[in-house]
């Protein structure tokens, strides 16, 4: 559970691709949010380590550590659980299974970053 302002939320982007997590920082940074980034599900993993955060968006596919690397570390090892969304153009796993591992929903790419703003502060 968040303990943390709405309007002010510490927010995970990971993605390999650099264009979507550039676009993401901006504009979650436009609505208060603070951002950190990784380019991969390891990445993520090491800053994980030091750093607590609200959310995480997480592509799905990724080399270096899928986004399900990364949840599962998340379930495993983090007290403290941040609220998870996935992103992604293209999965082998359904939404059903990604909830399931405790994803709260999936993103499709191209992502409607409205939607995802609006999904992150309810």
């Amino acid at each position: 559970m968040r303990t943390t302002d709405l309007s002010n939320l510490k927010i995970l982007i990971v993605d390999d691709d650099t264009d979507i997590v550039e676009l993401m920082e901006e504009e979650l940074q436009l609505v208060g949010h603070d951002t950190y980034k990784a380019f991969s599900g390891n990445e993520a993993i090491t800053l994980l380590k030091n750093q607590n955060v609200d959310v995480i968006i997480s592509d799905f596919k990724m080399p270096n550590g899928s986004g399900m690397d990364l949840l599962n570390f998340v379930n495993r090892h983090m007290s403290n659980k941040p609220d998870f969304y996935f992103l992604s153009g293209q999965t082998d796993v359904t939404l059903t299974e990604m909830k399931e591992a405790g994803a709260k929903q999936l993103f499709v790419k191209p992502l409607n970053i409205s939607e995802l703003i609006t999904a992150i502060s309810e």
